[in-house]
């Protein structure tokens, strides 16, 4: 379920948030959590689980949609459905968010800004790693997109007669679109991968460590932007 607490005020600070590769090591998680699992679970071929995976998260990633992308692939099933279900529940959703969020989360809260969740993905599948963090219960409104460049209208709805905006992007095309049509929202450019591994290499664990957040930060961004590589970066 998306989660609406509130509608902001003229006299609300909002600091917005996206969740993967921003607050939450995605890259992380699904190496150790789910593809090194099921490649050595299930013996899947490596080529498989990438395809599959790519599949699954245009649909809108789960774990089911995950398989049902592999049996296509595969022309067998490599796990039973409870096979997988029974996978889901041993994973751990909380180890994943990145160590500087937190404290400047409490220090936005100390200064008066309400806070808020804009993500996109598929609903359940964002709210168990959502979850997983504590974000449910710290966070004044947690809303989710499945649409490319979909957060520009939950945005103004949400945040048009605020008295101050802070948008923190991973997604380089969504930032622009924000600074384009909501010129308001003060915008940050967040990029998680470390300077000297923008660079792709050989090695299979290196290539798959920063796997999406490098592609997402190589895109090209077309309007000016803050740029952070932590939220301790961030001018609140």
């Amino acid at each position: 379920m998306d989660y609406m607490f509130l509608k902001f005020t003229p006299r609300d600070k909002v600091f917005v948030l996206d969740f993967d590769h921003t607050c939450y090591d995605t890259d992380a998680f699904l190496l150790f959590e789910i593809r090194q699992r099921m490649l050595r679970e299930f013996d899947i071929p490596i080529k498989a689980w990438e395809e599959s995976y790519e599949k699954a998260t245009k649909i809108g990633y789960s774990l089911e949609t995950h398989r049902n992308e592999l049996i296509k692939i595969l022309k067998y099933k490599p796990c039973s459905l409870e096979e997988i279900k029974k996978f889901e529940k041993n994973i751990d959703f909380s180890k994943y968010l990145y160590p500087d969020v937190l404290s400047v989360l409490k220090q936005a809260k100390d200064k008066g800004y309400k806070l808020m969740l804009l993500s996109f993905g598929a609903v359940s599948w964002q709210n168990k790693k959502v979850a997983g963090v504590g974000f449910d219960k710290i966070m004044d409104v947690i809303k989710y997109t499945k649409e490319e460049k979909g957060k520009v209208g939950i945005l103004k709805e949400y945040t048009q007669d605020c008295q101050k905006v802070i948008f923190v992007e991973n997604n380089g095309l969504e930032l622009d679109e924000v600074r384009k049509t909501l010129p308001y929202i003060e915008t940050y450019f967040m990029n998680r991968v470390p300077s000297d591994k923008m660079a792709l290499g050989d090695d299979d664990f290196f290539r798959m460590r920063y796997a999406e957040s490098r592609k997402i930060a190589m895109r090209q961004v077309l309007l000016d932007h803050k740029h952070c590589s932590t939220f301790l970066d961030i001018i609140l």
